[in-house]
């Protein structure tokens, strides 16, 4: 009898260290990702002559909002470095100001025009987390990421408001716009690990176009700004 308890006290906490092993997060993650961005451009120009284009654009066109959402993977690679892709959706752009139109008989604004540009893209990214500082729950978190992005639609619209009602033509497509863009992006944040499984994220992160959107004589590298956040499931 002394043996048999013996021998159950001994298998007991090796069972259950088995069973908090089993319990035991993995490597790999999964995730929700979105970010509200602020989106704009910065032209280029590569004639002289077409300067004062650039220069007009500058002084009239302004950010607009966009946002960035998709699914995240990740592989813990250490204790201190992840490596994440996933698939995001993202929608960027930028816009004309509002331009105001008035009539010699009627000096007040009786109308106003606004041009709007948007992009719809689809962003894989090859991403490098560090983690820092190491809390109970608390982590600082630094990103960097290679983006490869899919140009999935682009589109210029014209909006003319009279009297209050606004009409929305969208023109036609002139840009020769690239299928195929890169870009860069960077960000510090937090991660907090809720549980054993999952953290929630969050994120400034700045991104920048490193390929020109086409090679007309005035072109744009799209640029934005946001905060991005994220839960994580591991396993």
């Amino acid at each position: 009898m002394k043996i048999v308890v013996t021998t159950l006290l001994f298998l007991v906490p090796i069972t259950f260290s088995g069973f908090a092993q089993e319990e035991t997060p993995g490597f790999f993650r999964i995730g929700i990702k979105a970010s509200p961005d602020i989106t704009f451009r910065t032209l280029y120009s590569d004639n002289p002559q077409v300067d004062y284009v650039k220069d007009m654009r500058d002084d009239t066109e302004l950010p607009r909002f966009g946002y960035t959402t998709g699914l995240s993977f990740g592989f813990q690679l250490g204790p201190h470095i992840e490596l994440e892709t996933g698939a995001f959706y993202s929608a960027r752009g930028y816009k004309m100001e509002k331009l105001s139109i008035t009539t010699t008989e009627n000096p007040e604004p009786v109308e106003s025009v606004q041009l709007f540009y948007s992009y719809q893209y689809l962003d894989i990214p090859l991403t490098v987390n560090a983690f820092f500082f190491n809390g109970k729950k608390l982590q600082l978190v630094a990103s960097a990421s290679f983006t490869t992005n899919m140009l999935l639609h682009g589109q210029e619209s014209f909006r003319r408001t009279t009297d209050g009602n606004q009409q929305t033509t969208h023109l036609p497509q002139q840009a020769n716009y690239k299928p195929f863009a890169f870009s860069a992006e960077a960000g510090v944040g937090i991660c907090w690990e809720m549980s054993d499984r999952l953290q929630l994220r969050a994120m400034p992160t700045f991104r920048y176009g490193l390929t020109k959107m086409n090679d007309n004589p005035i072109t744009a590298r799209l640029w934005s700004g946001g905060l991005a956040v994220g839960c994580y499931y591991l396993f």
